[in-house]
């Protein structure tokens, strides 16, 4: 169910720079190509997408400040459909 999940978001954010999780339940965007950082990316995906999204800022590298992270492990796909126009929405892109 997991790899179905993660197959449809995969799909939804096609048109961005996404880290494939290999057997995770979660995902990252790079949004720095956008001209913004996680941070703020989080906080328009949550205001105008109603997607909660987590920033990544010091979570590792000092690129990390540039990703997004997307859980799905309990969203049913039917929910995850449709994410992609959200984000687009969002975004502004």
């Amino acid at each position: 169910m997991l790899q179905q999940r993660r197959d449809v978001l995969l799909q939804e954010l096609s048109d961005y720079s996404v880290i494939v999780p290999h057997g995770g339940w979660s995902l990252l965007v790079d949004v720095s190509p956008l001209g913004m950082d996680g941070a703020s990316a989080s906080q328009l995906l949550l205001q105008r997408g109603r997607i909660a999204a987590t920033a990544m800022t010091h979570w590792g590298s000092d690129r990390a400040a540039n990703y997004v992270r997307l859980v799905f492990s309990n969203e049913p796909v039917e929910r995850l459909r449709g994410v992609g126009e959200r984000v687009h929405h969002s975004l502004g892109t």
